[in-house]
């Protein structure tokens, strides 16, 4: 608060530090304003202590909007922390940042433990119900994410909230799901994903969404190793997911992903105009019957001007699997 009052740098020299959620809150209350730059020793680990459901360790929030005209934090960067929460309590939806109304801040490496939210939340915050720019996170680089035991890498909520930003690193270990939400014009340069208990990339549209669909989502290259879910695409909009594997692990008798691309079979669904690129590796140790379905697809009808590519490889042939336990349709 002291850098943005001034328009300093800051720094945080290496070193322990205990932290609450819900203190460390900068809001500009709907007026431009300009975040500073934060850098910091060679290691800086903040402790945290959660205290309430739904907080963060930085809220970044631009107040109550009166205008549709978006009036947000400008700029900024903050330099690598390690985050592990040291008590939890019972307290849901605890985020490392929580963003509402930034445009173009730059984010070092987020590394975190246990935060049941996740590194990235945007909550949900509308204007006349059904438009979220006011409060777009916008243009903004993620340099790196790294989650261990938590709820999302990134958990946008608040549907074309989320813009123009880059990811150039997600690696998410031991969590409920990857990305949630992929906003419009976003782009994820590398992912590593593992032990995902849920969906590894969701579109967000489950649900009856009071925006445009998602659209112009990009994923350059991920590794998906025993994801019980892999790709959730159901109403979005140009899309392109490139150089994908997914390592077919046995799991409990049964092999992850579940499902490794699910299409159509949602909310309202439309795809159109998008291609997906994978390879599924099977490891050994099961048997075909284990396995899940590589594609499974709601309404074929609105698959749309779409391209789905995949290759089998591992340790049985492709006449080996039963045809109806592959997909209903698998495209070469």
């Amino acid at each position: 608060m002291f850098c943005v009052a001034r328009g300093v740098e800051g720094y945080i020299p290496s070193g322990n530090y205990n932290v609450r959620t819900g203190v460390i809150e900068l809001n500009c209350h709907f007026r431009e304003s300009f975040l500073p730059e934060i850098r910091t020793g060679s290691k800086v680990n903040f402790n945290v202590h959660a205290i309430a459901d739904d907080t963060s360790v930085f809220s970044i929030t631009n107040g109550v909007a009166d205008s549709h005209i978006a009036k947000t934090w400008k700029g900024g960067r903050f330099a690598k922390i390690n985050y592990k929460i040291i008590s939890a309590g019972n307290f849901t939806n605890i985020s490392v940042f929580r963003l509402s109304g930034v445009v173009g801040c730059h984010f070092g490496i987020i590394s975190c433990v246990g935060f049941t939210g996740g590194a990235v939340h945007v909550p949900r915050k509308l204007f006349l119900n059904s438009n979220p720019d006011p409060y777009n996170v916008a243009f903004c680089v993620f340099d790196g994410l790294d989650c261990n035991e938590c709820g999302y890498a990134v958990f946008n909520d608040n549907f074309l909230g989320l813009v123009g930003c880059e990811f150039k690193f997600i690696r998410a270990i031991n969590c409920n799901g990857g990305i949630l939400g992929f906003g419009s014009s976003n782009s994820v340069m590398t992912a590593s994903f593992g032990n995902i208990n849920g969906w590894a990339f969701h579109d967000g549209t489950d649900v009856n969404m009071p925006t445009s669909p998602p659209l112009r989502f990009r994923v350059y290259n991920a590794e998906l190793d025993s994801v019980k879910y892999g790709f959730y695409l159901n109403r979005i909009i140009f899309f392109s997911i490139e150089q994908i594997r997914f390592v077919h692990r046995l799991n409990n008798k049964e092999y992850w992903p579940r499902v490794a691309l699910k299409l159509a079979a949602g909310e309202r669904p439309n795809l159109n105009f998008g291609q997906f690129q994978a390879i599924h590796r099977i490891e050994c140790g099961g048997v075909p019957d284990q396995l899940g379905q590589l594609v499974e697809i709601g309404d074929c009808a609105k698959v749309n001007s779409s391209q789905f590519i995949h290759k089998v490889q591992g340790c049985f042939s492709i006449d080996d699997f039963p045809k109806n336990n592959l997909c209903h349709n698998l495209f070469y």
